[in-house]
Protein backbone atom coordinates (compact mmCIF):
# COMPACT_ATOMS: atom_id res chain seq x y z
CA UNK A 1 0.00 0.00 0.00
CA UNK A 2 1.23 3.48 -0.85
CA UNK A 3 2.83 5.11 2.20
CA UNK A 4 0.90 8.36 1.73
CA UNK A 5 -2.46 6.55 1.63
CA UNK A 6 -1.39 4.46 4.62
CA UNK A 7 -0.68 7.56 6.68
CA UNK A 8 -4.00 9.13 5.66
CA UNK A 9 -5.80 6.01 6.89
CA UNK A 10 -3.67 6.11 10.04
CA UNK A 11 -4.69 9.70 10.83
CA UNK A 12 -8.39 9.03 10.15
CA UNK A 13 -8.48 5.87 12.28
CA UNK A 14 -6.54 7.47 15.13
CA UNK A 15 -8.80 10.52 15.06
CA UNK A 16 -12.01 8.49 15.39
CA UNK A 17 -10.53 6.20 18.05
CA UNK A 18 -9.49 9.23 20.10
CA UNK A 19 -12.83 10.98 19.54
CA UNK A 20 -15.03 8.06 20.57
CA UNK A 21 -12.67 7.12 23.41
CA UNK A 22 -13.02 10.60 24.92
CA UNK A 23 -16.81 10.66 24.43
CA UNK A 24 -17.18 7.16 25.85
CA UNK A 25 -15.04 8.12 28.84
CA UNK A 26 -17.13 11.26 29.45
CA UNK A 27 -20.48 9.46 29.45
CA UNK A 28 -19.09 6.46 31.34
CA UNK A 29 -17.99 8.77 34.15
CA UNK A 30 -21.37 10.52 34.06
CA UNK A 31 -23.13 7.16 34.51
CA UNK A 32 -20.62 6.21 37.20
CA UNK A 33 -21.38 9.46 39.00
CA UNK A 34 -25.17 8.96 38.63
CA UNK A 35 -24.94 5.51 40.24
CA UNK A 36 -22.14 6.13 42.76
CA UNK A 37 -24.59 6.78 45.62
CA UNK A 38 -26.43 3.50 45.10
CA UNK A 39 -30.22 3.36 44.98
CA UNK A 40 -31.49 6.97 45.17
CA UNK A 41 -34.84 5.73 46.49
CA UNK A 42 -33.05 4.97 49.76
CA UNK A 43 -33.13 8.75 50.36
CA UNK A 44 -36.94 8.80 50.41
CA UNK A 45 -38.67 9.95 53.59
CA UNK A 46 -42.30 9.45 54.56
CA UNK A 47 -43.05 13.16 54.35
CA UNK A 48 -41.91 13.24 50.69
CA UNK A 49 -45.12 11.51 49.60
CA UNK A 50 -47.11 14.65 50.35
CA UNK A 51 -45.38 16.39 47.45
CA UNK A 52 -45.62 13.68 44.80
CA UNK A 53 -49.10 14.35 43.40
CA UNK A 54 -51.25 17.35 42.57
CA UNK A 55 -54.53 15.73 43.62
CA UNK A 56 -56.02 12.30 44.30
CA UNK A 57 -57.54 10.29 41.46
CA UNK A 58 -60.74 8.44 42.24
CA UNK A 59 -60.87 4.67 41.94
CA UNK A 60 -64.26 4.89 40.18
CA UNK A 61 -62.79 6.25 36.98
CA UNK A 62 -64.78 3.80 34.85
CA UNK A 63 -68.05 5.37 36.01
CA UNK A 64 -66.92 8.92 35.39
CA UNK A 65 -66.19 11.10 32.41
CA UNK A 66 -62.86 12.67 31.63
CA UNK A 67 -61.97 15.81 29.76
CA UNK A 68 -58.65 15.63 27.90
CA UNK A 69 -56.93 18.98 27.35
CA UNK A 70 -53.48 18.38 25.91
CA UNK A 71 -51.49 16.72 28.68
CA UNK A 72 -54.06 17.56 31.38
CA UNK A 73 -56.96 15.31 32.41
CA UNK A 74 -60.01 16.74 34.18
CA UNK A 75 -62.43 14.52 36.13
CA UNK A 76 -65.59 15.71 34.42
CA UNK A 77 -67.12 16.30 31.02
CA UNK A 78 -65.68 19.17 29.04
CA UNK A 79 -67.88 22.27 29.10
CA UNK A 80 -68.70 24.11 25.90
CA UNK A 81 -65.81 26.55 26.35
CA UNK A 82 -63.26 23.75 26.78
CA UNK A 83 -64.61 21.87 23.77
CA UNK A 84 -64.23 24.98 21.63
CA UNK A 85 -60.63 25.37 22.81
CA UNK A 86 -59.76 21.89 21.52
CA UNK A 87 -60.42 19.68 24.56
CA UNK A 88 -62.43 16.49 24.13
CA UNK A 89 -64.41 14.10 26.26
CA UNK A 90 -63.02 10.67 27.03
CA UNK A 91 -65.04 7.50 27.34
CA UNK A 92 -64.12 3.81 27.64
CA UNK A 93 -64.73 3.20 23.96
CA UNK A 94 -62.36 5.91 22.64
CA UNK A 95 -58.82 7.10 23.35
CA UNK A 96 -58.07 3.69 24.91
CA UNK A 97 -54.32 4.38 24.99
CA UNK A 98 -54.83 7.57 26.99
CA UNK A 99 -57.08 5.69 29.37
CA UNK A 100 -54.53 2.89 29.78
CA UNK A 101 -51.81 5.37 30.71
CA UNK A 102 -54.24 7.10 33.03
CA UNK A 103 -54.98 3.79 34.78
CA UNK A 104 -51.28 2.95 35.15
CA UNK A 105 -50.64 6.32 36.76
CA UNK A 106 -53.50 5.74 39.19
CA UNK A 107 -52.28 2.25 40.10
CA UNK A 108 -48.83 3.54 41.06
CA UNK A 109 -50.34 6.46 42.97
CA UNK A 110 -52.54 4.07 44.95
CA UNK A 111 -49.53 1.92 45.84
CA UNK A 112 -47.69 4.98 47.10
CA UNK A 113 -50.54 6.74 48.92
CA UNK A 114 -53.06 4.08 49.91
CA UNK A 115 -50.74 1.08 50.37
CA UNK A 116 -48.05 3.35 51.82
CA UNK A 117 -45.27 1.67 49.84
CA UNK A 118 -41.90 3.32 49.34
CA UNK A 119 -40.53 3.91 45.86
CA UNK A 120 -37.80 1.31 46.41
CA UNK A 121 -40.53 -1.29 46.98
CA UNK A 122 -42.30 -0.34 43.75
CA UNK A 123 -39.38 0.27 41.40
CA UNK A 124 -36.45 -2.15 41.29
CA UNK A 125 -33.19 -0.41 40.44
CA UNK A 126 -29.81 -2.00 39.71
CA UNK A 127 -27.62 1.04 40.27
CA UNK A 128 -25.04 -0.84 42.37
CA UNK A 129 -24.48 -3.45 39.66
CA UNK A 130 -24.38 -0.78 36.95
CA UNK A 131 -21.79 1.17 38.97
CA UNK A 132 -19.41 -1.79 39.35
CA UNK A 133 -19.83 -2.85 35.71
CA UNK A 134 -19.29 0.63 34.29
CA UNK A 135 -16.16 1.04 36.44
CA UNK A 136 -14.74 -2.17 34.98
CA UNK A 137 -15.63 -1.00 31.49
CA UNK A 138 -13.83 2.32 31.99
CA UNK A 139 -10.63 0.50 32.99
CA UNK A 140 -10.83 -1.84 29.98
CA UNK A 141 -11.54 1.04 27.60
CA UNK A 142 -8.41 2.82 28.80
CA UNK A 143 -6.31 -0.36 28.45
CA UNK A 144 -7.48 -1.10 24.92
CA UNK A 145 -7.00 2.56 23.95
CA UNK A 146 -3.37 2.41 25.09
CA UNK A 147 -2.89 -0.86 23.21
CA UNK A 148 -4.47 0.60 20.09
CA UNK A 149 -2.17 3.63 20.22
CA UNK A 150 0.85 1.35 20.74
CA UNK A 151 -0.45 -0.91 18.00
CA UNK A 152 -1.11 1.76 15.42
CA UNK A 153 0.74 4.13 14.99
CA UNK A 154 3.16 3.09 17.76
CA UNK A 155 3.95 -0.16 15.98
CA UNK A 156 4.38 1.76 12.73
CA UNK A 157 6.91 4.14 14.29
CA UNK A 158 8.82 1.25 15.86
CA UNK A 159 8.84 -0.61 12.55
CA UNK A 160 10.21 2.42 10.67
CA UNK A 161 12.89 3.14 13.28
CA UNK A 162 14.13 -0.46 13.17
CA UNK A 163 14.10 -0.42 9.38
CA UNK A 164 16.28 2.67 9.44
CA UNK A 165 18.67 1.01 11.89
CA UNK A 166 19.05 -2.00 9.60
CA UNK A 167 19.51 0.25 6.58
CA UNK A 168 22.25 2.22 8.36
CA UNK A 169 23.88 -1.03 9.47
CA UNK A 170 23.89 -2.39 5.94
CA UNK A 171 25.37 0.84 4.57
CA UNK A 172 28.11 0.73 7.20
CA UNK A 173 28.82 -2.90 6.34
CA UNK A 174 28.94 -2.07 2.65
CA UNK A 175 31.40 0.72 3.27
CA UNK A 176 33.48 -1.48 5.53
CA UNK A 177 33.40 -4.22 2.90
CA UNK A 178 34.77 -1.92 0.21
CA UNK A 179 37.59 -0.74 2.46
CA UNK A 180 38.61 -4.26 3.39
CA UNK A 181 37.75 -5.96 0.11
CA UNK A 182 41.34 -6.57 -0.83
CA UNK A 183 42.19 -8.18 2.50
CA UNK A 184 39.13 -10.44 2.86
CA UNK A 185 38.47 -13.81 1.36
CA UNK A 186 35.26 -14.93 -0.34
CA UNK A 187 34.50 -16.97 2.75
CA UNK A 188 34.50 -13.83 4.88
CA UNK A 189 32.15 -12.11 2.42
CA UNK A 190 29.79 -15.07 2.68
CA UNK A 191 29.85 -14.87 6.47
CA UNK A 192 28.98 -11.15 6.37
CA UNK A 193 26.08 -11.81 3.99
CA UNK A 194 24.77 -14.62 6.20
CA UNK A 195 25.02 -12.38 9.27
CA UNK A 196 22.93 -9.67 7.62
CA UNK A 197 20.32 -12.19 6.38
CA UNK A 198 20.02 -13.75 9.83
CA UNK A 199 19.57 -10.32 11.42
CA UNK A 200 16.85 -9.36 8.94
CA UNK A 201 15.03 -12.69 9.41
CA UNK A 202 15.26 -12.45 13.19
CA UNK A 203 13.88 -8.91 13.08
CA UNK A 204 11.04 -9.94 10.76
CA UNK A 205 10.01 -12.87 12.97
CA UNK A 206 10.21 -10.63 16.04
CA UNK A 207 7.90 -8.05 14.45
CA UNK A 208 5.42 -10.71 13.38
CA UNK A 209 5.45 -12.18 16.89
CA UNK A 210 4.82 -8.75 18.47
CA UNK A 211 2.13 -8.01 15.90
CA UNK A 212 0.27 -11.26 16.59
CA UNK A 213 0.70 -10.90 20.36
CA UNK A 214 -0.79 -7.39 20.45
CA UNK A 215 -3.54 -8.46 18.03
CA UNK A 216 -4.56 -11.31 20.34
CA UNK A 217 -4.46 -9.03 23.39
CA UNK A 218 -6.69 -6.45 21.69
CA UNK A 219 -9.07 -9.14 20.45
CA UNK A 220 -9.44 -10.75 23.90
CA UNK A 221 -9.96 -7.41 25.67
CA UNK A 222 -12.37 -6.30 22.95
CA UNK A 223 -14.47 -9.43 23.47
CA UNK A 224 -14.51 -8.79 27.24
CA UNK A 225 -15.51 -5.16 26.63
CA UNK A 226 -18.38 -6.25 24.38
CA UNK A 227 -19.58 -8.70 27.06
CA UNK A 228 -19.43 -6.13 29.88
CA UNK A 229 -21.01 -3.47 27.65
CA UNK A 230 -23.87 -5.87 26.97
CA UNK A 231 -24.20 -6.59 30.70
CA UNK A 232 -24.34 -2.86 31.56
CA UNK A 233 -27.02 -2.23 28.93
CA UNK A 234 -28.92 -5.32 30.06
CA UNK A 235 -28.88 -4.18 33.69
CA UNK A 236 -30.22 -0.78 32.78
CA UNK A 237 -32.91 -2.15 30.44
CA UNK A 238 -34.10 -4.76 32.94
CA UNK A 239 -34.57 -2.46 35.92
CA UNK A 240 -37.49 -0.07 36.48
CA UNK A 241 -35.83 3.23 35.63
CA UNK A 242 -37.93 3.67 32.50
CA UNK A 243 -41.07 2.75 34.45
CA UNK A 244 -40.22 5.41 37.03
CA UNK A 245 -39.62 8.00 34.30
CA UNK A 246 -43.02 7.13 32.82
CA UNK A 247 -44.55 7.94 36.22
CA UNK A 248 -43.03 11.43 36.05
CA UNK A 249 -44.97 12.02 32.83
CA UNK A 250 -48.33 11.39 34.51
CA UNK A 251 -50.53 14.51 34.51
CA UNK A 252 -51.18 14.24 38.24
CA UNK A 253 -47.48 14.10 39.17
CA UNK A 254 -45.65 17.04 40.70
CA UNK A 255 -42.13 16.57 39.29
CA UNK A 256 -40.61 18.92 41.82
CA UNK A 257 -41.65 16.51 44.55
CA UNK A 258 -39.23 13.91 43.10
CA UNK A 259 -36.19 16.21 43.13
CA UNK A 260 -34.21 13.79 45.33
CA UNK A 261 -34.17 11.26 42.50
CA UNK A 262 -33.17 13.59 39.65
CA UNK A 263 -30.06 11.46 39.05
CA UNK A 264 -32.30 8.86 37.39
CA UNK A 265 -33.43 11.37 34.77
CA UNK A 266 -29.80 12.23 34.04
CA UNK A 267 -28.93 8.52 33.96
CA UNK A 268 -31.45 7.93 31.19
CA UNK A 269 -30.09 10.66 28.90
CA UNK A 270 -26.48 9.69 29.62
CA UNK A 271 -27.19 6.03 28.83
CA UNK A 272 -28.61 6.87 25.42
CA UNK A 273 -25.46 8.80 24.46
CA UNK A 274 -23.19 6.18 26.07
CA UNK A 275 -24.66 3.31 24.03
CA UNK A 276 -24.00 5.21 20.79
CA UNK A 277 -20.42 6.35 21.44
CA UNK A 278 -19.33 3.08 23.07
CA UNK A 279 -20.62 1.11 20.08
CA UNK A 280 -18.67 3.33 17.68
CA UNK A 281 -15.58 3.06 19.90
CA UNK A 282 -15.68 -0.75 19.74
CA UNK A 283 -16.16 -0.66 15.96
CA UNK A 284 -13.22 1.72 15.47
CA UNK A 285 -10.87 -0.34 17.65
CA UNK A 286 -11.79 -3.42 15.61
CA UNK A 287 -11.17 -1.55 12.34
CA UNK A 288 -7.83 -0.32 13.68
CA UNK A 289 -6.67 -3.83 14.56
CA UNK A 290 -7.93 -5.40 11.34
CA UNK A 291 -6.42 -2.68 9.13
CA UNK A 292 -3.02 -2.81 10.82
CA UNK A 293 -2.82 -6.59 10.78
CA UNK A 294 -3.92 -6.91 7.15
CA UNK A 295 -1.78 -3.98 5.98
CA UNK A 296 1.36 -5.33 7.60
CA UNK A 297 0.93 -8.99 6.69
CA UNK A 298 -1.05 -8.99 3.46
CA UNK A 299 -0.80 -5.68 1.66
CA UNK A 300 2.82 -4.65 1.83
CA UNK A 301 4.32 -2.65 -1.00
Amino acid sequence: MNSRIRYIYLIIIDFFILLFFILSLIYSFKIKNNTSSGNPFELEEESDKMNYFKYNITNNYLEKAYCICGEDTLLDYCNEELLKSGCKNLSINIEIENLRNFVQCEEIQNRIIKENLKLKNIFELKTDSIYSSITTLIVLNIIIFILAILYFPGFELYFNSKAEEINDYMKAKEKEKKEEEKNKSKFDDCLDTCEICCMILSYSFFLIFILILISLAILIILIIIIIIFSIVCGLYNSDDTSKYLDLLECTNVNKEGFYKFSSLENLSSHFIAFKIVQSFYIINVFICGFFTLSEKMLFKD
